[in-house]
């Protein structure tokens, strides 16, 4: 049982954020589906070093949309700059770099760190209609502990889109122990745009 003390965290939290932080303790598949300006990434924060202080996770793994990346990354304003209480390293996977020689991003070993990458780089197709960048990423996780978070889950509305079935592959991989969705607005205009994120979640829900 790990406890949870918010005096600890940056930001005093809301009591529906430390209500948050708790339930996703407790549960190793989640979907937070709250409104926009509620602080879906402050109580993904906030549970990411608790999780990494008690050795549960070492790796906090965020896809999402390019457009949102950065908010997470920004060395001053980013979401992580401004919640994480734990000082953990901060690790792009990105184009530059990656392209054609996949070189291995520089995890220090046995250190908390955060990896963010968009869903518009995993989801390229290789040579043989595979996710090369999903295959090296998780090449790279290997042997970690890693919590997936995919924020605005919104873009996952279609299961046949590259988007969903490259973040269902890297769902399925090893190194993937953890998996929290994020999304304002998770029915969209249908409740069929549900189907999947749940198979994205687990596929045990369908």
């Amino acid at each position: 049982m790990i406890e949870v003390d918010p005096t600890r965290f940056k930001l005093p939290p809301w009591k529906h954020q430390l209500k948050g932080v708790k339930t996703l303790l407790k549960k190793d598949v989640y979907g937070l589906f709250w409104k926009m300006r509620l602080g879906k990434s402050k109580v993904i924060i906030d549970t990411a070093c608790l999780l990494f202080e008690a050795g549960v996770i070492d790796t906090l793994l965020v896809v999402a949309p390019a457009q949102v990346k950065d908010i997470w990354i920004d060395k001053s304003l980013g979401e992580i700059a401004t919640h994480d209480w734990s000082k953990a390293k901060v690790k792009e996977w990105r184009n530059y770099g990656y392209v054609t020689d996949f070189n291995s991003i520089d995890l220090p070993m046995g250190k908390p760190v955060y990896v963010v990458s968009s869903v518009e780089f995993i989801r390229q197709l290789g040579p043989k209609n595979n996710f090369p960048y999903v295959d090296s990423l998780l090449a790279c996780l290997n042997g970690r502990r890693v919590w997936l978070v995919f924020d605005e889950a919104s873009v996952l509305g279609n299961y046949k889109t590259a988007n969903t079935k490259a973040v269902i592959a890297l769902r399925n991989g090893e190194p993937i122990k953890k998996v929290t969705l994020l999304d304002g607005t998770p029915r969209g205009n249908s409740i069929m745009s549900l189907y999947s994120k749940f198979k994205v979640l687990d596929p045990k829900i369908l």
